[in-house]
């Protein structure tokens, strides 16, 4: 039999115990003072001035047996009021059971939120063909917004009173520019597409041309003042004015040559500055000269920007790659979102950054859409996650 440990042997194993714990403490300590003397200045995240669930109001991100979810759209009017749009499936007893479709009967339904008190003020509902894509919104003057579906452009009042109103080709697209003063709309017919820009206050064409998809020219962005495009064999990305011809972009240190497998992506930030997006995102005015560049963290990839209409800033968007790769299982990583960061123009620097609920490996059946929206003065941020509006104050330095 073991020899029983005396009272001194016990004392001095409490000891020991005593301080091994007390170092790890100190450790411990030690390690969290040193990574929150190393973490970015956003390590503590954001509250929200207010969030709203939309499911409240109807919208249902899957409805009947969709396959993909229904996206929503969120823009601000003027600096006091956000609308969020989507477009519902109509339901019947022939269909409510079925998939819908393309070119079924739908209705565009539109909230109207106030600003500062995240409460809704309005909602209405028009008739339209179904598409998952969401409409597109537009905030314009004097406290009305547009909304584009695929087949009716309509100025609305913050009330959502129709002001004007127009019909569109079937299959056509809209697009604003990045001060929401004109509006790209493209009416695509087999391989053509019929282009024309115009004035969001007026609906004035200012300028109009047709472009073949397969082949030669084509305009993916767009300003107030200038278009971006592919032109020249082999493609390249070029640029130009209205009614001008294209002009190859050329940046220092950018390759602006592409084939037909490895596009460019582009878009406007305001109306001289271009960001173009690969692996980071390169900030460069019209003539080709480089402002700075954005490098996403390891293993993490950006969305191309959303600017506000103010031109002095734009957000973000970083994803990542989640779940596991089995090809028995039929199982292959997806994109999720991660995270949302406001960029200045003029100081290319981030003072917020916002966490992001993105789709996990262990639901991937419930798809996490996050959808964002600056104020024109860039002081708010709207984002939609998971079907929740909610209102973020940014920082004026941003």
């Amino acid at each position: 039999m073991a020899a029983l440990p005396n009272n001194r042997t016990l004392v001095t194993a409490v000891n020991r115990s005593h301080s091994y714990t007390a170092a790890m403490r100190s450790l411990a300590v030690f390690l969290l003072l040193a990574y929150a003397a190393q973490a970015p200045a956003w390590s503590s995240e954001p509250t929200p001035l207010w969030k709203i669930d939309v499911r409240q109001f109807g919208y249902v991100n899957f409805p009947r047996k969709a396959v993909r979810p229904i996206e929503l759209s969120v823009a601000f009017i003027g600096n006091a009021h956000i609308a969020v749009v989507w477009i519902s499936p109509d339901r019947t007893k022939s269909n409510q059971n079925k998939e819908p479709h393309w070119g079924d009967g739908a209705h565009v339904h539109v909230v109207v939120i106030d600003g500062k008190s995240g409460q809704k003020e309005v909602e209405k509902e028009w008739p339209t063909p179904f598409t998952y894509a969401s409409p597109r919104l537009v905030g314009v003057a004097d406290g009305k917004f547009l909304i584009c579906t695929d087949n009716a452009l309509r100025m609305l009042s913050a009330t959502l009173d129709v002001v004007q109103e127009q019909q569109l080709p079937s299959q056509t697209t809209c697009n604003p520019s990045p001060s929401g003063h004109t509006l790209l709309v493209s009416s695509l017919s087999g391989h053509t597409r019929q282009m024309k820009v115009m004035d969001t206050e007026t609906f004035k064409v200012l300028s109009s041309w047709t472009e073949q998809t397969s082949v030669g020219e084509l305009t993916i962005g767009f300003s107030d003042h200038w278009l971006v495009g592919y032109c020249g064999e082999p493609s390249e990305l070029c640029i130009r004015r209205f009614d001008e011809s294209w002009q190859a972009l050329h940046v220092s240190g950018i390759e602006t040559h592409m084939d037909r497998s490895s596009r460019i992506l582009v878009s406007f930030v305001n109306d001289e500055v271009l960001a173009i997006k690969s692996k980071d995102i390169t900030l460069v005015t019209v003539h080709g000269a480089m402002l700075f560049q954005i490098a996403p963290a390891p293993n993490r990839w950006f969305g191309l920007p959303a600017p506000s209409s103010s031109g002095e800033s734009f957000v973000i968007v970083e994803g990542r790659q989640r779940g596991a790769t089995n090809e028995v299982l039929d199982m292959y990583p997806f994109y999720s979102y991660d995270r949302a960061a406001v960029y200045g123009i003029k100081d290319h620097q981030s003072h917020f950054s916002l966490k992001l609920q993105g789709t996990s490996p262990w639901t991937p059946w419930h798809i996490i859409e996050n959808v964002v929206a600056s104020s024109p003065d860039g002081g708010h941020l709207a984002l939609i996650s998971d079907g929740v509006l909610q209102l973020y104050a940014v920082p004026v330095g941003s």
